[in-house]
């Protein structure tokens, strides 16, 4: 298998566009109390250090100005496991280091070139804001919601069983 830096530069890009995108949104309150964007924000810093871990040396030795130690070591910072979050490195890392980290990212986009097999271009609205991409705009490989529905639906036909191997009745 071929290893593509560019590749990961790109998934930290994203995800870092992303969730940067999502926290001019919300406040910390809301953060605070909404189980689901603490997933969402852990999850992409979560990526973004797993990518960065992934990235060869070499490469990071062509770009110093990304700080990819800091970034290999994200979970560390953040917590080893579910059960030990800390929230406000969560929150400090989303609202004050990812900006940066997009700064530093963005010229190595366009030095390497930004096309890489399976990469979705990111799409922003005149604020800086992910926008939301339009029919059009949708990738050949991103499903649209009726093909997600359509496959779980046919996914979860099961022939009708009414009884257990050992004879018991469901």
């Amino acid at each position: 298998m071929q290893h593509d830096d560019m590749a990961y530069v790109h998934h930290m890009l994203l995800h870092a566009s992303r969730v940067v995108s999502r926290a001019k949104i919300v406040d910390r309150s809301t953060f605070d109390v909404n189980e689901d964007i603490q997933i969402i924000f852990l999850h992409r810093v979560q990526t973004i250090g797993a990518c960065a871990r992934r990235v060869s040396l070499d490469f990071r030795g062509k770009y110093p100005s990304v700080p990819w130690q800091r970034l290999t070591d994200i979970s560390s910072r953040i917590g080893q496991d579910d059960l030990d979050i800390d929230f406000d490195v969560l929150w400090n890392v989303v609202t004050l280091e990812l900006g940066t980290l997009i700064e530093a990212l963005t010229p190595i986009i366009h030095a390497e070139g930004s096309t890489t097999k399976g990469a979705n271009p990111i799409i922003t609205d005149e604020n800086g804001l992910e926008a939301p991409r339009r029919a059009g705009e949708m990738s050949a490989r991103t499903p649209t919601v009726r093909q997600v529905a359509a496959e779980h639906t046919t996914a979860m036909s099961f022939p009708a069983v009414t009884a257990c191997p050992d004879g018991a009745k469901w």
